[in-house]
């Protein structure tokens, strides 16, 4: 579960960096070879951070069972409360 809390923030812009990419690359590659090479960079470094990751979380023998889940879950929901009225008050 701590893995997730940290893999979710990568994944969301490896997926969409990678789709355009794909796309302009693609499209790029006619003129240039070296465009979609240079355009998935960012996307390979992003899958690495996410492999290494899933490769740490792995290796961590920590069992979270269902009441342990609800208490991460409370815990992350009063911090976005906290950071939410925080920021309210400012």
């Amino acid at each position: 579960m701590p893995a997730n809390l940290v893999a979710v923030p990568l994944a969301a812009p490896l997926t969409m960096w990678g789709l355009a990419a794909g796309v302009v690359g693609g499209l790029a590659r006619p003129i240039s070879p070296a465009i979609p090479r240079l355009l998935e960079l960012p996307t390979v470094g992003l899958l690495h951070a996410l492999i290494a990751v899933a490769d740490l979380g792995s290796r961590v023998p920590i069992a979270v069972d269902g009441r342990a889940a609800w208490g991460l879950v409370a815990l992350g929901a009063l911090l976005a409360a906290a950071h939410r009225a925080r920021r309210l008050r400012a």
